[in-house]
């Protein structure tokens, strides 16, 4: 009776173990795609403005981490994913700031040059 009591418990350990590790797994996988969803909204958004000449390095970048969380996604790993595609988002928000300052300063140049004549 008690070693079928203690297995019952052991089986019951492991269901709730894996049950709980599928759980995680699953929440992994979708902020790992919410995550390449936003980095692909924000390379769209540098994109639209302008930064392919001020800001294509960092574009450029983006673009590459974006790739990469791509293929870690299809590769069910998901954390490496969802770093990638944190990356790709801060890089793709860095080249749309770079690319708004850099039209910003050819604006207050053509003004100034405005003034002057």
């Amino acid at each position: 009776m008690k070693s079928s009591a203690s297995g019952i418990l052991l089986l019951a350990l492991t269901l709730g173990t894996g049950c709980a590790g599928l759980a995680a797994r699953k929440n992994d996988q979708s902020t790992a795609e919410k995550w390449i969803q936003t980095a692909e909204s924000d390379i769209k958004a540098a994109k639209d403005a302008g930064s392919a000449w001020p800001a294509s390095s960092e574009l450029r970048e983006a673009e590459s981490q974006l790739r990469t969380a791509k293929e870690k996604f299809q590769k069910k790993d998901y954390s490496p994913a969802r770093s990638s595609a944190q990356s790709a988002s801060s890089l793709a928000r860095a080249a749309r700031d770079k690319s708004e300052e850099a039209k910003r300063k050819e604006a207050e140049r053509k003004q100034k040059t405005k003034i002057k004549k």
